[in-house]
């Protein structure tokens, strides 16, 4: 009865650890691998929409990019515009991927570049719908407005946020964003993230943090990385807690106890 003890907590310890275990999916945004539904995405064409994938032990993981910006106005006096509309996305070269806001042209510098420039500081972000829940574990710039680029990244959570005619105050707030200081010389700037989610915003410095506003930062991402689970899905119907999981565990033991005693 020992042994069968002993083994029945070696399989559920290996169980536990199997689902604790993660990859590292690299989603690489300038590599000509990666294609559209009419082919390679080509440079100086405005894109409302973009997909990348990358698969790891035989488990593929696809990412959804949108751009948006707030260009409109919703309140009469206001002097600048504070409502999000979708832009566009334009690659340019090997320096990375830029947004185009309704407000700005592709050949504004640095407005075609994810920025909070211009007469109207408008806010670029790009909203990255992942295939499942992931770690937003790392992002890698190719080209920054000086030394560096002050990057807001926000988690979203597993609802398909309705980005049109909102504000960005709707959706970030300190509790779910963070602000990193990259350089288009770190490669992948590691977040330090553990946060879990399926819908992410990653942009220009917003205002919504208060203090220092720098309203001159501009980048062009070439890549994210991301970390998720090895299960088949991260998205089950009816999720089992680690607590929950624990507790059924210790009383399958304490049953298994209970038998050898009776039995003795």
């Amino acid at each position: 009865m020992k042994k069968f003890i002993l083994g029945s907590v070696l399989a559920l310890s290996s169980v536990a650890t199997a689902q604790a275990a993660t990859q590292t999916y690299t989603f690489d945004m300038i590599d000509d691998q990666y294609t559209s539904s009419s082919g390679r995405y080509n440079p100086d064409v405005g894109y409302t929409e973009i997909s990348f994938s990358d698969s790891q032990g035989g488990k593929e993981i696809t990412a959804t990019f949108t751009a948006w910006a707030d260009t409109s106005e919703n309140q009469s006096g206001v002097t600048n515009d504070d409502e999000i509309t979708q832009g566009e996305l334009y690659k340019w070269g090997r320096s990375g991927w830029g947004v185009v806001n309704n407000d700005e042209s592709s050949s504004d510098r640095p407005g075609h570049a994810f920025d909070n420039d211009g007469w109207s500081t408008d806010y670029d972000f790009v909203l990255v719908e992942f295939s499942e829940s992931v770690a937003l574990s790392a992002i890698d710039l190719g080209w920054t407005n000086g030394d560096s680029a002050e990057v807001t990244v926000v988690s979203l959570g597993e609802s398909a946020p309705s980005l049109a005619g909102g504000v960005w105050t709707d959706f970030i707030n300190a509790g779910n964003s963070n602000v990193y200081d990259i350089s288009s010389s770190d490669g992948y700037y590691s977040l330090n993230n553990a946060t879990t989610s399926t819908y992410w915003l990653v942009g220009a410095y917003q205002s919504v943090f208060g203090g220092h506003c720098p309203d001159d930062t501009a980048f062009k991402l070439t890549g994210l990385q991301a970390t998720a689970s090895t299960s088949p899905s991260q998205r089950p119907s009816q999720p089992v807690s680690e607590p929950a999981s624990l507790a059924i565990f210790g009383l399958g033991i304490a049953g298994l106890m209970l038998r050898r005693r009776r039995n003795a």
